[in-house]
């Protein structure tokens, strides 16, 4: 009959030890995707050490005489961004990113390249700059920005850092020999004050 039982009852004293074995594999396992999450997703960029992509781009312009650009200046550190005014993200760091900016634009050998892209293949450039201007003036920002309307630097960019596309919004540091030293994909918090702090070191600041 006491075997019946402890059969009919689930053996409760078997079922404890287990939990006991259980619990501390739980608790391991839950401190290793603590531990290891954020450092898995700071792993570096395939990007960094490569050339910079190739330039071919058009500066957006109110008067719609749209400038080509296609090489680097010269100088000890540019920003590439590149962002959109239909991506929510873009728009939240966008205002962060002109700020910090604003702050280097005097400083000798620092150039930010703004590229505002397309939501979709039926967008015009007069389309795109409207958008772009609106969407600045709405926060008394003045970044120059370029538009890249065959996709050719898009295309580079995301070959270097081994994707299929890139994401929005996507900053590329690139040092004085042409060589990038620096990638942020995405939207974080985290990113503007890490570019900010990036430059300041690499411009001795």
């Amino acid at each position: 009959m006491s075997d019946a039982s402890e059969l009919n009852n689930g053996n409760p004293g078997s079922q404890t030890s287990i939990w006991w074995l259980v619990i501390p594999l739980v608790v391991v396992v839950v401190a290793f995707v603590l531990l290891r999450g954020p450092s898995l997703r700071k792993q570096p960029s395939p990007g960094i050490g490569k050339s910079a992509p190739q330039i071919d781009l058009i500066r957006l312009g109110p008067d719609s005489s749209f400038e080509r650009f296609q090489r680097l200046a010269e100088r000890r550190l540019t920003l590439m961004h590149f962002w959109g005014t239909w991506c929510g993200p873009c728009k939240v760091e966008y205002p962060e990113l002109d700020d910090v900016v604003r702050e280097f634009k005097s400083v000798p050998g620092f150039g930010f390249i703004s590229v505002s892209c397309e939501g979709s293949s039926y967008e015009t450039i007069e389309g795109l700059a409207n958008k772009t201007s609106e969407f600045l003036r709405s926060g008394n920002m003045e970044t120059t920005v370029y538009a890249d309307p065959k996709g050719v630097t898009r295309r580079s960019v995301a070959e270097r850092l081994e994707l299929s596309s890139i994401f929005y919004p996507t900053s590329v540091l690139i040092g004085g020999d042409g060589k990038i030293v620096n990638v942020w994909l995405g939207y974080t918090p985290e990113a503007v004050p890490e570019i900010e702090s990036q430059i300041r070191q690499r411009l001795n600041l």
